[in-house]
Formats: structure tokens, sequence, C-alpha cells
């Protein structure tokens, strides 16, 4: 296998962040340079900062979080669907096309405009988002997670949550803030384990391979 491209935005305090959300803090707590003898750092996280899964609990009452999943679950085929030219923020299901193409029991990532953004003044705003009739189709090919390249799937005003609510109701996770910038469609492996945590989220580090 080879690496095609880490997925994964870097966290340091300047890491785009879901609007409201707190940025990455990462502190020295001592250094060798004024005489301690090792570097030793803190870090404190969101759960939902940067690259991150969320768990079906994130947004359905009683729904598993990702203790509830087996780690091979965030390990395995996938494949890239590539929607970076469509100009418009609403992606329907209309735009997919022919979905046979996609492999069953899948690692599915959704490539937008968003990926090209994530480099620029305002990678948040004005983002590309999924129709709630997206996941209908997607879930016709029974994948095993679906992955897009903003912080939500939705709309980033949006109090209902239609696209992620209907993903999480199928009890599967989300895999969001994901940078396919240059990626092209088609088949891959993907390796992007969370934390061990019993929560609705967690950071991630994603990585896509060749096959």
């Amino acid at each position: 296998m080879r690496l095609v491209k880490d997925l994964s935005l870097p966290l340091a305090a300047t890491t785009p962040v879901f609007p409201g959300d707190p940025p990455p803090e990462l502190r020295p707590l001592a250094r060798i340079r004024d005489g301690a003898p090792l570097d030793v750092s803190s870090l404190h996280l969101h759960a939902h900062v940067g690259t991150h899964l969320d768990a079906p609990s994130h947004f359905v009452l009683g729904a598993p979080d990702l203790s509830a999943f087996l780690p091979e679950t965030f390990v395995g085929p996938a494949f890239v669907l590539d929607l970076a030219r469509l100009p418009k923020d609403r992606i329907e299901a209309s735009d997919l096309g022919d979905l046979t193409r996609i492999p069953r029991r899948s690692r599915l990532l959704l490539r937008t405009r968003n990926s090209a953004r994530w480099q620029g003044p305002s990678p948040a705003v004005d983002l590309a988002f999924l129709d709630p009739q997206v996941i209908d189709a997607l879930l016709a090919r029974r994948p095993v997670l679906v992955g897009f390249d903003a912080y939500s799937l939705d709309p980033l005003d949006s109090t209902t949550f239609p696209a992620h609510t209907r993903l999480a109701a199928a009890g599967l996770p989300a895999l969001v803030a994901l940078d396919l910038d240059g990626v092209e469609a088609g088949s891959y492996t993907l390796v992007c384990p969370p934390l061990p945590v019993a929560l609705e989220a967690s950071p991630v580090r994603a990585l896509l391979f060749s096959i």
C-alpha cells in the first residue's frame, strides 16, 4: 500500500473549528531549554475539533457511541465520490450519478469544493452541504461510514441536522472535516480509528492508502 494523502487537519491553535467551538490548546508544561530534564506538554481538545468521527449518539438519544464500534469499522475499503465540480451549496441525490459504481460495504468519502477551502481565509463559511436524500441514496449501497469535507453534513446554521440525523438513525458514524483536496474519485483503503473513548465523538488521524 502507498499513502495517497493524510486527510486530517493539523491540530494547532489556528485549526479551523466549527463556529463557536474552542480551538485546540497546546501548552508547554516543561521545557529542556528552560532547565527541565525533559519536554512535557498538555493537549486540550474539544471532541469535535479537526478531523473527527461523530457517533450516532451525537444526534440520536440512546444510539451507540464510538465505543460500540469494532476497530475494523474504521479500517478497510473506501470509495471517494468527487463532487468538487458542483458550484452550488446544496448537493442533491441527483448529483451523485450512477451509484452502482460504488462498492457495497465501503467507507464512502464525499469530496466537494469544501476541500479546497481549508487553506483559505474563511474555511468554515459558504460551504457545500448534503440534502438528506443524499444520505438515503448512499444508504442503498450499505456503507460502513460516510465521510465529508466539512464540519457538518448540514448547513452550518441548521438546528435540526436532517442529513446527520438520518445517517445516525441508520446506526452509521460520520467522518467529518476531511481534507480531500486533490484526491481523485475511486477505490482506496482508509484508516481512521478514533481514540478509545465512550463518547459521541473523537478526533482521528485519517489516512488514505492505495489498494
